[in-house]
């Protein structure tokens, strides 16, 4: 039985071309008739009767050169793999609720996997897997459950801040919270840096609507004492002076107005006068 499983017509094994070997001639009447592959233009990696592949022109990176008996090394930047007959094409990122299974790599793009039951993916990534929940402890409230895409949160009975099960303070590694999981026993790095910008805009805005609060009521007092003083000088107004007022009024220079008998406020001398009519020396 012939190892190429041709014969020639002359009933002759058709024989294999070499590795750096393709086919010139294919096996018929006569023998197959082999030439050598051209080193950076053309390969053939192994054995075989097909003519010498040509080299792969690489869209970016050169790795290695293309030789007669294997096709030309080609490196995609970081972040990209390469697709045969495309080019270097963007690795993808798992979305939320979907964990990396297989990282990208040089001809192969990123494998995903839904998140099972108990664990969780809260954001995008080309990396991170799914991540065991959180269990809250009996001294805890479950304040939200977890979900493909959000971690549980517990509230100690005893706090008003959220905690991680066992009572401790989340430790931060980075600007990623540490979290052992549930029976791996593995650390785990997890980014929860969005979540907290979330609560500090939450924060922020609770005290903004305190800030305008308290503007909105020391305003509203101001207007009412403003109020009040308008009004008490209007009833003033329409009660008329009070005596102190009119004394002051005269005190200012208009004299007050005499009364009784005339005769009486004349002066001795003038009464005796005898220019005065009715006087007893006329």
């Amino acid at each position: 039985m012939c190892r190429s499983g041709q014969v020639t017509e002359l009933g002759e094994c058709c024989d294999f071309c070499p590795a750096g070997h393709g086919v010139a001639r294919a096996c018929g009447v006569s023998n197959t008739e082999c030439e050598a592959c051209s080193e950076g233009v053309s390969f053939s990696p192994s054995e075989g009767m097909s003519p010498c592949r040509p080299c792969t022109r690489c869209p970016e990176q050169e790795s290695m050169p293309c030789t007669a008996q294997a096709d030309t090394g080609c490196h995609c930047r970081e972040g990209a793999y390469l697709l045969p007959g495309t080019g270097c094409v963007q690795c993808s990122s798992c979305p939320p609720g979907y964990g990396v299974t297989a990282q990208c790599q040089a001809g192969t793009d990123t494998q995903c996997q839904r998140c099972p039951n108990d664990t969780f993916s809260e954001r995008e990534s080309r990396e991170q897997a799914c991540v065991p929940c959180w269990h809250c402890d009996d001294q805890s409230f479950v304040l939200r459950d977890c979900s493909t895409v959000s971690n549980t949160v517990c509230l100690p009975k005893n706090s008003m801040l959220p905690r991680r099960p066992g009572g401790s303070e989340l430790p931060m590694v980075g600007g990623h919270v540490r979290s052992n999981g549930t029976g791996s026993g593995n650390g785990t790095d997890v980014d929860y840096s969005h979540q907290n910008e979330r609560n500090i805009i939450v924060y922020c805005s609770i005290l903004a609507a305190i800030v305008v609060g308290l503007l909105v009521y020391v305003g509203f007092k101001c207007w009412r004492t403003c109020k009040q003083k308008q009004q008490l000088s209007k009833s003033r107004g329409e009660l008329g002076p009070s005596p102190e007022t009119e004394k002051l009024q005269n005190d200012g220079g208009d004299p007050p107005l005499e009364t009784g008998n005339p005769r009486e406020q004349l002066s001795k001398s003038e009464y005796n006068s005898p220019h005065l009519p009715g006087n007893r020396y006329t």
